[in-house]
């Protein structure tokens, strides 16, 4: 449309009206006659932030506004410290952090579906899961659980009301469950559609799924063995799964380690398990560990043996984290410095960090 918006048109109908009397010639183009008036429509951001039919949750959402710059237009340099000088007022443009990040619904040109939880729901659901993003600063806490929750409320396509499953699957691959009985209310957008729910009860599960460290992404590692470096494409010979890791052989190097990077770890206890697979000697059977956040930390896991053609995840036990935060694991290889007969070797398909409630 001349206003930026689309209208779909199939057979005989212009969104919710009929074409009574279609393909009228002029000079210029066609005419289509419609049956009534089809009113113009907000998008679903726009609906949510010119409602008020969810108070709590509209005020959490646009929470995430903030001032951007965008072309702003220099004036000079700092003579001190050498940085640009912007002239004040100029190319600051207002993003939402949700809009940019999670899903732009806002967007006239794609089809969306927003769900919105009344004031009742969004307050269980917001203190069923701020216990896990435990920080510093009770602001901090708010928008990080609040994003947690929201993001999968904010879902690709529309779904009518007709055609509302039992879940839909959020862009993270959480399980939205969506009950029928909790169904307030459904409004028409120009780019999809908004619930309104009662309530969305997440399973612990599906709101908290397993973290996964790949073994072939190392973020670092403790000096460079590059050519006593494997990374492998390798087939579990019992059920055919194919998988890709890392090995290291021979590196002659005392409790070499691999650190990787984890972001975003919930305040809570962890099952902790990883798969490392040794196909390549029976013997020397070579032991690795696990450690939290330095390489030498005393209350990391100990020392396990790397079983031959062991392809099944080995448990290492439980790990408890009191602040949402970000950590570094570091899978340690053996104490000696050999280089040669395997007894130096690491090997990792990936680690699996299990959240528990």
């Amino acid at each position: 449309m001349l206003n930026g918006k689309y209208m779909n048109m199939a057979g005989y109908t212009f969104d919710s009206a009929n074409i009574t009397k279609p393909n009228l010639y002029a000079s210029n183009g066609l005419l289509h006659i419609i049956d009534k008036y089809v009113p113009v429509y907000d998008n679903c951001w726009d609906f949510m932030s010119n409602s008020s039919i969810a108070p709590l949750m509209k005020t959490l959402l646009l929470s995430f506004d903030t001032l951007m710059q965008d072309n702003p237009v220099q004036i000079g340099v700092d003579p001190a410290t050498g940085s640009p000088i912007y002239q004040p007022g100029i190319g600051y443009v207002k993003h939402n952090l949700l809009l940019d990040n999670v899903m732009n619904l806002k967007d006239e040109a794609g089809q969306y579906t927003l769900i919105l939880l009344a004031d009742a729901g969004f307050t269980t659901e917001m203190n069923n899961i701020k216990p896990y993003f435990k920080t510093g600063n009770a602001d901090s806490t708010q928008k990080l659980a609040g994003n947690h929750l929201v993001k999968d409320f904010m879902l690709k396509g529309l779904v009518s009301p007709s055609q509302l499953p039992a879940t839909l699957t959020s862009a993270y691959g959480v399980q939205v469950p969506l009950t029928t009985a909790n169904l307030v209310a459904s409004y028409k957008t120009s780019n999809g559609i908004v619930y309104l729910m009662n309530d969305v009860s997440f399973t612990f599960a599906n709101k908290f799924p397993p973290v996964v460290i790949e073994g072939e992404k190392p973020a670092s590692f403790a000096a460079d063995r590059s050519s006593n470096t494997y990374y492998r494409a390798r087939k579990d010979t019992s059920t055919g799964r194919l998988f890709n890791d890392i090995y290291l052989q021979n590196y002659g190097y005392a409790s070499y380690w691999l650190r990787y990077l984890v972001q975003g770890l919930y305040t809570t206890k962890y099952n902790v398990s990883w798969v490392a697979v040794n196909d390549v000697q029976t013997t020397p059977l070579w032991q690795q560990k696990l450690c939290m956040d330095s390489s030498n930390n005393a209350a990391s896991f100990p020392y396990v043996t790397v079983a031959y053609r062991a392809y099944g995840e080995i448990s290492l036990g439980q790990w408890t984290l009191a602040n949402y935060r970000k950590t570094y694991l570091y899978v340690v290889g053996p104490s000696s410095s050999s280089t040669t007969g395997g007894n130096n070797s690491i090997s990792l398909d990936y680690i699996k960090l299990t959240p528990l409630p």
